[in-house]
């Protein structure tokens, strides 16, 4: 949750994106305008958000380990900047084991480049 975070301080906005099986979400889908949270898988999050909906800037850390279809959440995610807008991201490399709900990777330099690449080609 980074609405909290110093980073957010500096933005118009500041909205989350939670797992639907999250202590946020607490089992419910959707786009929850007065607390600014969206509760969607991430590879799935457009489909709740409002048509035309876009972000300055996405900040997603330490979340793709844990994301099942790695080029539909980049998708996800990339179509949801503003023309000219930002995607701050992170993920694992060296990092124990740890279920939320899965964890099914870690990232180098390289294989994240290449998943940004692939993104970029599909734009084409």
């Amino acid at each position: 949750d980074y609405s909290r975070a110093p980073l957010a301080g500096a933005c118009r906005e500041a909205w989350s994106i939670a797992h639907p099986d999250g202590p946020e979400c607490q089992g419910r889908s959707g786009f929850f305008a007065q607390q600014r949270l969206i509760c969607a898988r991430l590879e799935q999050f457009r489909a709740v958000v409002p048509a035309g909906w876009v972000a300055d800037t996405i900040v997603c850390t330490q979340v793709f380990e844990h994301v099942q279809h790695l080029s539909s959440a980049m998708t996800a995610l990339v179509s949801a900047l503003a023309p000219g807008g930002f995607l701050i991201w992170s993920a694992p490399f060296l990092e124990k084991y740890h279920r939320a709900p899965v964890d099914t990777w870690r990232f180098t330099n390289d294989s994240a480049v290449q998943l940004l690449e692939e993104e970029e080609a599909r734009r084409r």
